[in-house]
């Protein structure tokens, strides 16, 4: 199998959030030298379970080398939970969410809409729906910006929700006593998915 992985440092909005696309090719070369293509739709069907398979190791990696935990957090209504770094408050979540809250608006935006049309609440299948529906109406072009102008600026804004030097602040949730690791489900090393 041949595939290719992008690191990304942000989100459209150019908040924080490390993530790696990877491009898997669907042809693949046969014992007879001939390539084929492959039956993309097994694979398509496996995306997410890579995906959080991707993330739990990355999560392990991060809590193996920096000692740091993770606790479970709801979301809201219509979204899924997830796990978040346990000293990461949660107003600093929320200040470094622009896409997500922008996409959560007008998801309620199109639910008011379809009970408005229809008399009653959308079913779970029809809220996924206008949830994509949402990510793509709020979806800004993609720019560049410098990994060096980035943490600058969330170095920044960090301070500002914090109210509190940085540098105190992270030397302190990396103290022994401080760290509260808890193992993830996968202890693969990190550079096994690469």
């Amino acid at each position: 199998m041949i595939a290719a992985a992008f690191d990304h440092w942000d989100t459209r909005a150019h908040d924080p959030n490390l993530h790696t696309h990877v491009v898997i090719a669907n042809r693949v070369q046969g014992p007879d030298g001939k390539w084929r293509t492959l039956d993309s739709r097994a694979v398509h069907r496996a995306a997410v379970a890579m995906s959080e398979r991707y993330d739990a190791i990355l999560a392990d990696h991060l809590s193996s080398r920096l000692g740091l935990g993770w606790e479970y957090r709801e979301r809201g209504p219509g979204r899924n939970p997830t796990y978040d770094l346990a000293v990461v408050p949660r107003p600093l979540i929320e200040h470094f969410s622009q896409r997500a809250a922008a996409i959560d608006a007008e998801t309620d935006r199109l639910i008011t809409a379809y009970v408005t049309t229809h008399g009653h609440r959308p079913d779970p299948a029809t809220l996924i729906r206008l949830r994509q529906q949402a990510n793509l109406t709020t979806r800004d072009t993609k720019t560049d910006r410098s990994l060096a102008d980035l943490t600058t600026e969330w170095h920044t804004r960090a301070a500002a929700v914090l109210a509190t030097d940085l540098a105190g602040w992270a030397a302190g949730v990396l103290t022994p006593e401080a760290r509260h690791p808890r193992q993830l489900v996968c202890r693969h090393p990190l550079r096994s998915m690469r």
